[in-house]
């Protein structure tokens, strides 16, 4: 392992991590670093919160394939 991954923390996982809610015209939904400029194709679906609130955005209005009577998830460890 070098210098550089050894330092690096997981920013998702970080409950202090501020990120946003990006959504796009497919209605995919991603989290992404609230400091970070929106890429190309993607408006804010959440304005800026904590990965665990942006998580739960993502449950609420995630529109995907139902599995098992619940939306299928695609935001790992987001509770459903």
């Amino acid at each position: 392992m070098n210098e550089r991954s050894a330092t690096m923390t997981d920013f998702f996982a970080d409950p202090a991590s501020r990120v946003r809610v990006l959504v796009d015209d497919a209605g995919r939904h991603a989290l992404w670093p609230a400091r970070a400029p929106v890429p190309p194709g993607w408006l804010i679906g959440m304005a800026e919160g904590t990965p665990a609130e942006c998580r739960d955005h993502v449950v609420a209005h995630w529109s995907g394939p139902v599995v098992g009577g619940e939306p299928a998830c695609p935001v790992e460890g987001a509770a459903r």
